[in-house]
């Protein structure tokens, strides 16, 4: 199971760390585990992996290589103090669902890609 959030901003700046996680919060304890429990706590169901994303492009750069490698070439020049205070503000943060912890994980477009199908 993917939980995602998706945030459109234009600088690592509008990334606000606590709003993220208290998304998180209220999605894994009000929405998953109190209102819909009925589904997502069925034994019926079995979750082989459960990951939390952040999924926004706040350094801007999408559109900027024309392959995933060229793209993760440009990812590794960012400014690391920026990006690793993002992913460290997430992964402060353990949430507990169905006996696992878990952390959030931020990933820049176009990873994860996400396809229409037909």
């Amino acid at each position: 199971m993917y939980i995602i959030e998706f945030k459109d901003v234009s600088s690592q700046e509008g990334l606000k760390i606590r709003d993220i996680q208290d998304k998180f919060t209220t999605t894994i304890n009000d929405f998953l585990s109190e209102r819909f429990k009925d589904i997502f706590f069925d034994d019926r169901y079995n979750y082989k992996d459960i990951q939390l994303y952040l999924v926004s492009d706040a350094y801007g750069l999408v559109g900027k290589a024309e392959s995933y490698e060229k793209y993760r070439e440009i990812q590794e020049k960012l400014d690391k103090k920026d990006s690793l205070k993002v992913d460290k503000g997430l992964e402060e943060k353990v949430y507990k669902f169905r006996n696992r912890l878990l952390r959030i994980k931020y990933e820049i477009p176009p990873n994860p890609i996400i396809h229409k199908t037909t």
